[in-house]
């Protein structure tokens, strides 16, 4: 089996504490045994249920800055931990001596829940690709000295991002995935150059300014019919959505399902192991395995408007401006 290592760094510098989902994340991690997570943080985990393949290593951002610094001639620029997201293609460089005992090593975020790795990243897609899946919120590399340099070397093309200059700027670039809208950022810089990837939809991206739980190629799959009554059930078996579509129950298993920073409220005595996530953002125990179409739709009613009503206005005006525009 393909050893699998994620490199997870995270700092508040002082001024906050973990994601409030940091331990339905550590759960899921928890039921991915042969996967590993080396979790960088200035965070006090002591009071979570940390589980054995996720290492917890204490560090600063100035400590990982540095680490980050010493590979390359030019002054980076790196001021504050969100940065991090530009220099993720670095992490295999940076953590070479962390990393050495892994085939595959990847980054990932800790606003998402694991579902079932191993059933949708088999080793047959590992002996394939040198990349597994191209956006910022989850992907994993070939831990070879060629690949994980790779960023160094590969042309642009088209008018592709240069790295010395997302790395030299205070700029968020999304340089980490596609970031089309800044001239293409590292996943498209491989594609352009033929590298072979693994990309598939096989986790939930759940868009961010919406009330219900619609994933961002829902339209596609749906022909623009984005289901309201959708729900995520999940377990130490996997992830699976459940929406109802034309009266009946459609289900899905899913890598993971992504929250986009959206923070979940969970039930004072929730069951960690068996739970619902449902809009537009709570957990609750699983009330039954046969859930009905009553009950869907029943639990997915809210006020649609009175959740994160600036998000849902600042879409529909970019929806309408795309209409015009085009």
């Amino acid at each position: 089996m393909k050893t699998i290592g994620f490199v997870v760094p995270y700092f508040t510098c002082g001024n906050g504490t973990v994601h409030p989902m940091t331990q339905l994340w550590l759960d899921s991690c928890k039921y991915n045994s042969t996967v590993d997570w080396l979790f960088f943080t200035d965070c006090d985990l002591s009071s979570f249920d940390v589980p054995a393949n996720v290492q917890i290593i204490k560090s600063s951002f100035e400590e990982i800055k540095a680490k980050i610094q010493s590979l390359f001639s030019f002054k980076i620029s790196l001021n504050k931990p969100y940065k991090l997201c530009d220099f993720k293609p670095v992490y295999g460089e940076a953590f070479t001596e962390e990393l050495q005992n892994y085939d595959f090593w990847g980054f990932c975020d800790i606003d998402l829940i694991w579902g079932d790795i191993r059933k949708f990243i088999t080793d047959e897609i590992l002996e394939k690709y040198d990349r597994v899946l191209t956006h910022g919120h989850c992907s994993l590399f070939k831990n070879t000295q060629e690949v994980n340099k790779a960023y160094r070397t590969l042309d642009p093309k088209g008018g592709g991002m240069d790295y010395k200059k997302v790395f030299s700027t205070e700029k968020l670039w999304a340089f980490d995935e596609w970031a089309l809208h800044n001239g293409g950022g590292y996943a498209e810089i491989q594609k352009r150059n033929n590298i072979a990837m693994y990309d598939a939809p096989i986790f939930a991206d759940i868009q961010i300014n919406r009330f219900f739980l619609h994933t961002i190629l829902e339209w596609m799959e749906y022909e623009d019919v984005c289901p309201r009554n959708t729900i995520f059930h999940i377990n130490n078996e996997g992830v699976v959505k459940l929406s109802v579509i034309k009266n009946n129950i459609e289900k899905r298993e899913y890598l993971y399902v992504h929250f986009q920073q959206r923070k979940l409220k969970m039930t004072s005595n929730l069951d960690r192991t068996n739970y619902l996530v449902i809009p537009p953002n709570r957990t609750v125990n699983m009330m039954d395995e046969n859930i009905t179409i009553e009950e869907m739709k029943k639990i997915t009613k809210g006020n649609i408007f009175g959740w994160n009503f600036k998000g849902q206005l600042k879409r529909i005006m970019y929806l309408i401006y795309k209409k015009v525009r085009f």
